[in-house]
């Protein structure tokens, strides 16, 4: 990755995936939406088995079990780790709890129930193309909305004129 600004981004397992190889490698950042991070505790449930049988299967392979909890992982990576939680969707939830207090990784927590990206596309956008240090800034231990996290990363002004641009295209196009 040397001479590139490389970021990974991964949503639930794609998130998980993005967590496991950024921490053997050096990258610029990396944005998660709603990972996984324990397999574990998500696979204990009986109800769970049937739907990660590789996990189950490979409990006991230290080959592989080493992955199924990232906190120490994550505590040990270079690379900056930002991760969107939808705070009101139940599994998202516990993936919260399991990592909330591990070194290397700014939570953000999202009002939304949406497993996947709780940002609408707007927000989305300006996420990919925010650097590491604008991600810090806007950092907080409140539960944003799409709407307020968007007017968090962009100037005011900026905003207000782009949503207006934004109604005023639909309206056109009506």
């Amino acid at each position: 990755t040397e001479g590139y600004a490389v970021t990974f981004v991964g949503s639930s397992a794609g998130g998980f995936a993005a967590c496991v190889v950024a921490s053997l490698m050096k990258v610029e950042k990396v944005l998660i939406f709603n990972a996984q991070f324990n397999l574990v505790d998500a696979s204990a449930l009986p109800e769970n088995s049937s739907k990660n049988p590789i996990v189950d299967r490979e409990r006991e392979n230290d080959e592989y079990n080493k992955y199924y909890n990232l906190n120490e992982l994550i505590s040990r990576s270079e690379s900056p780790i930002f991760y969107f939680n939808s705070i009101l969707s139940p599994i998202d939830f516990n993936q919260y709890n399991s990592i909330k207090q591990t070194r290397n990784i700014t939570i953000f927590k999202i009002k939304s129930d949406v497993h996947g990206i709780p940002l609408d596309f707007m927000a989305l956008r300006l996420v990919l193309n925010a650097s590491t240090k604008q991600l810090k800034a806007i950092a907080s231990e409140k539960v944003m909305t799409s709407a307020y996290f968007y007017f968090k990363l962009l100037s005011f002004e900026k905003a207000i004129v782009t949503f207006a641009k934004m109604k005023l295209a639909k309206l056109l196009s009506k």
